[in-house]
């Protein structure tokens, strides 16, 4: 992928359908914004930057008393995702976030670990600037928060000419607070910024330009996989899209000048004149204009892999920026009340997760946590409390191997009594962060049911549901609430449904299989099918979770719904979608499990049926009334797919018109697979197929033309 940004300059508000940006030519605004605001306010082009000039003389008596300052800047990340859990796809992880804080914090202080990669060339001109990038810690309300705000927008994909309604969707106060938005973004749009602008006399912007200033990043982008095995775009996964753009946030232009030739500048005298933007990752040294490209600049267009600098030049322009009380909306930020933590919050950690017991597993006798530290200092130890089916409390003091930076997080994990076969219920609090008093105890505490659950079966399986869910393979369970699953009368007799009516929006609901051998198995899938209404006014999601350690983890898979567009319940085939998934991972494994998960309170019921585990050949999905289909294979073989009610042993036969057998199969545990016949050879022409099971025959005239 080619970095392509979008950079707003000054007010994105004044955009005019004169003016096109060609995303695959000119890959940044920037031009074409400066050129028509110019034209609208008579403004001299070069007016902002002999401003800018003058206030440089200013700055070099102001910076002997600030060389030890630092610039603190309040950032609020808005995830504006399509309704995937937290950590898949859009709607990217916490720790993804913090990441892209890290780089942000490493790049513009020149802490970067690649700082050594910079070309000797270049060294004695690279800088840092003393500048913090801080989640903010309070809303505009005053609301302790952690900087990180997940909302469902309206559309799945944005676009540029979207932008204002994409930030509409939640925006802070530009102001107080550094506004990032992570999205979908379309094509090989990556990301843009808006620039500062000053209240010089024609320069002022228009009214609504508050309500767009900041940062829009493409979740593919966002956070660098040095710091974990998030899913990034292998060019561009270091975080330095970002970089790059709270760069122009902060009013540095693209290196090269935008001009694709030699004559335009970025107005920064130590970096290098180039006539163009640099792509990929070039071998230093690299000529232009008479001299050497500086493409390893934050402000170029190369890979994150080969960035690693801005220039002193640049630090003192974004100086300048941050430091003129005539620039809206970028002073402001460093007396933000963002960058402090509520009034009497200073300790706080809270318990995010409960990631072991899992919500049905073979084995419970350790619990691991998920903790955050929301406290002003490192967290050295907490107190964890325990408390496992009614009864009394267990205490422990964890003291962490490793502190836990601010707005970090960690796991622990404690060993508890090993629990029998049965459901249970755990409580878990945390408090006494490094022994002094928690702030916020209303983040301390999660309460969990999960079952112990040693049912086992064999790979392949079929489950319909016919009776109830008490009755069938799989058990249901809710670790946060009351309703689970329970079978209605469908077109398909019986059907698993989840009436989800008056529910907690934080409703999650398990249906899970039993222990599944598959070590039998050439390959494994899963074929299902699921039915629903949507409900626009609720987020509804729709998870395929397998476990290959008897469910002690799990591996999440979401599933994109599709309305049935039913009225009320199913009643016709039409109304149900059909799912086809490999599951290779588990493949060989003796402890499988799969499991359904419905999160969203208050949407509709929602229904699940014919699931199919297949241990060889998947791919053809019979209707529930079809007990076999016969087709051809290859070299004489004949292929039967079985459509059972129940596992058990079957014995196959296959006779000619004349009752001569071509083929028999004994199998041990029949129910959905596809079974290979070897056959003696046979024409064109009319078999008999004849399946004996469970005390039932089933018998079937077929017309075969061998392969």
């Amino acid at each position: 992928m080619q970095r392509f940004f979008v950079c707003l300059f000054l007010c994105c508000s004044c955009l005019t359908s004169s003016i096109t940006i060609s995303q695959a030519q000119d890959k940044c605004g920037t031009v074409p914004y400066m050129q028509h605001l110019y034209k609208k306010h008579a403004v001299d082009p070069l007016q902002v930057e002999k401003w800018l000039e003058k206030r440089k003389q200013t700055l070099s008596t102001q910076n002997n008393q600030k060389q030890n300052s630092t610039y603190k800047i309040p950032v609020v990340v808005h995830v504006i995702h399509n309704g995937e859990p937290i950590g898949t796809g859009v709607n990217i992880s916490d720790e993804q976030i913090i990441s892209q804080i890290n780089v942000l914090n490493k790049d513009f202080r020149r802490e970067n670990t690649d700082a050594t990669n910079t070309p000797t060339l270049f060294q004695p001109v690279a800088a840092g600037m003393g500048i913090e990038f801080i989640l903010a810690r309070q809303d505009p309300d005053g609301i302790l928060s952690d900087g990180i705000v997940r909302k469902k927008g309206s559309r799945s994909i944005w676009s540029f000419s979207s932008e204002a309604d994409l930030k509409a969707e939640s925006f802070w106060p530009s102001e107080d607070y550094l506004n990032i938005w992570v999205t979908n973004l379309s094509g090989t749009l990556l990301g843009y910024a808006q620039f500062p602008f000053t209240t010089l006399p024609g320069l002022e912007g228009e009214p609504n330009i508050a309500a767009t200033d900041g940062v829009v990043i493409d979740y593919e982008v966002f956070g660098s996989d040095d710091d974990g095995p998030f899913f990034l775009d292998p060019q561009f996964n270091k975080g330095r899209t970002v970089t790059h753009e709270v760069g122009h946030f902060f009013g540095l232009r693209h290196i090269w000048g935008d001009d694709d030739g030699c004559t335009e500048s970025d107005y920064v005298a130590d970096t290098p004149n180039q006539g163009s933007d640099t792509n990929g990752c070039p071998t230093h040294p690299t000529s232009s204009c008479g001299g050497v490209k500086m493409f390893q600049n934050y402000m170029d267009y190369t890979d994150d892999i080969c960035m690693n600098l801005f220039t002193a030049g640049q630090v003192q322009r974004m100086q300048l920026i941050l430091d003129d009380p005539t620039i809206p909306r970028r002073s402001t930020l460093l007396n933000s009340p963002g960058l402090e933590f509520p009034p009497g919050f200073t300790n706080d950690v809270a318990l995010r997760e409960i990631l072991a017991p899992t919500a049905v597993t073979c084995l419970a006798n350790q619990l691991t946590i998920k903790i955050q530290n929301r406290g002003i200092d490192p967290l050295n130890s907490l107190r964890v409390s325990i408390r496992l089916d009614n009864q009394p409390t267990t205490q422990q003091i964890v003291n962490l191997t490793q502190p836990v930076p601010v707005s970090e997080f960690t796991n622990v994990t404690l060993q508890i009594p090993n629990q029998t076969v049965a459901e249970h219920q755990i409580e878990v609090s945390v408090d006494l962060p490094n022994s002094q008093p928690d702030n916020a105890p209303s983040n301390n505490t999660i309460i969990k049911k999960f079952r112990v659950n040693n049912q086992t079966t064999s790979a392949p399986i079929q489950e319909r549901f016919d009776i109830s869910i008490a009755q069938s393979n799989f058990t249901s369970i809710n670790p946060f609430g009351e309703i689970t699953w329970q079978t209605s009368k469908t077109n398909y007799q019986n059907s698993a449904s989840l009436a989800t009516s008056g529910a907690n929006a934080k409703l999650e609901s398990w249906l899970v299989s039993p222990t599944i051998d598959f070590t039998q198995a050439n390959e494994a899938s899963i074929r299902f099918q699921y039915s629903f209404l949507e409900n626009t006014n609720v987020e509804e999601q729709f998870f395929l979770l397998y476990s290959a350690d008897c469910g002690q983890s799990y591996t999440t898979i979401p599933i994109e719904l599709e309305n049935s567009r039913i009225t009320t319940l199913p009643n016709s085939p039409i109304h149900w979608q059909d799912n086809l998934i490999p599951l290779p991972e588990l493949t060989g494994e003796a402890n499988a499990r799969i499991a359904f998960v419905f999160k969203g309170g208050n949407a509709n019921t929602f229904y699940v049926d014919n699931i199919q585990l297949y241990e060889n050949l998947s791919g053809i999905r019979l209707q529930p009334e079809q007990v076999f289909l016969a087709y051809p294979g290859n070299n004489n073989t004949l292929n039967i797919t079985l459509n059972l009610p129940e596992k058990n042993p079957a014995s196959i036969t296959v006779y000619d018109l004349l009752g001569k057998s071509i083929a028999s199969a004994q199998i041990p545990n029949a129910v959905n697979q596809t079974v290979i016949l070897q056959t003696q050879a046979y024409t064109f022409g009319v078999y008999v197929i004849r399946i004996e099971t469970n005390g039932q025959f089933y018998t079937q005239r077929v017309l075969l033309n061998p392969r």
